[in-house]
């Protein structure tokens, strides 16, 4: 059965910037396109929360523990989560090409 998914503050943020983005830069068809492929990487990680590439190194937060990571098809973005066996739940999807560990560890201090 797949997990229940909860996008945190920060991935909502992330992704209503991304569609905001790619919306002005090449009109809707395109952000819908993103959009649609954050929801079926999303799906797929649901029913395997443990696919992908561990990411725990900026685990400042004991929550954080067992992050995760994987790019999404077709854009420069990677999607970061945590499953607790019933709730993936998705922290950040952030440009690939951003200093992550920075980003990551500014973003997830208590």
């Amino acid at each position: 059965m797949p997990l229940r998914i909860q996008l945190e503050e920060e991935a909502e943020e992330d992704l209503r910037a991304a569609g905001r983005h790619y919306r002005i830069a090449s009109g809707d068809e395109l952000a819908e396109r993103f959009l649609e492929q954050v929801r079926e990487l999303l799906e797929l990680i649901a029913t395997q929360p443990d696919m992908g590439h561990d990411y725990g190194e900026i685990a400042l937060r004991a929550e954080l523990a067992d992050l995760q990571w994987f790019p999404l098809r077709g854009f420069p973005y990677l999607v970061f989560w945590t499953h607790d066996g019933t709730t993936l739940s998705v922290w950040s999807v952030v440009e690939a090409h951003r200093d992550l560990p920075r980003l990551l560890r500014e973003r997830f201090r208590e």
